[in-house]
């Protein structure tokens, strides 16, 4: 025979089903961001450890030969032990936010999608950044040497593919947060 419920103690309540979707999509990130962060740990280690800094400004170009190397470029170089440790954070906060999820923490769902939405933009800047480099008349220099046996139409059509799946996966990574914002994945959330 059960126990009665000791006066004035809480009543249980029920709660929602795990959606399996859901706790396989945490899984997969979990793993995801705790490889990503091994190699994103590595490479700062690398960068900060072999990489001397006067080796990055040679690579960013001499200053006889800055014309020659665009200022995106020089800036990405000069800049690389930067880009490694923003690549190594990002990656904890996604394993850190994949395990919110799996726990069906709110928190964790909605940084989630704010690292998912900052992918989706930066795939989509991407592949504008790659049309727009396909339809130049002629390829620069630090792209395709000019001794080099390439012709633009193809050169072209390798960017226009690498846009193309950079758009595919911008809107993979859109879907993703429309999942996780959608109403049953919130109620979910909202019963833990």
């Amino acid at each position: 025979m059960r126990a009665a419920r000791p006066a004035g103690a809480p009543a249980t309540v029920a709660r929602a089903p795990r959606s399996g979707l859901l706790t396989f999509l945490a899984l997969v990130f979990i793993a995801l961001g705790g490889f990503a962060t091994l190699v994103a740990l590595l490479q700062v280690a690398v960068f900060n450890l072999f990489v001397p800094a006067d080796l990055l400004v040679e690579l960013a170009g001499a200053p006889e030969k800055v014309d020659e190397v665009p200022a995106a470029m020089r800036f990405l170089v000069l800049n690389l032990r930067a880009f490694a440790f923003f690549g190594f954070v990002f990656s904890v906060l996604t394993l850190v936010s994949a395990v919110g999820v799996l726990r069906r923490r709110d928190w964790g769902r909605l940084v989630l999608m704010a690292l998912l939405s900052a992918g989706a933009l930066l795939n989509t800047a991407t592949a504008a950044f790659l049309v727009w480099l396909a339809f130049q008349p002629r390829l620069p220099a630090w792209l395709v040497p000019p001794e080099a046996a390439v012709s633009v139409p193809d050169a072209g059509a390798g960017l226009g593919q690498l846009a193309l799946s950079s758009l595919v996966f911008a809107a993979l990574l859109a879907g993703l947060v429309a999942y996780l914002h959608s109403r049953a994945v919130r109620e979910e959330f909202d019963a833990f």
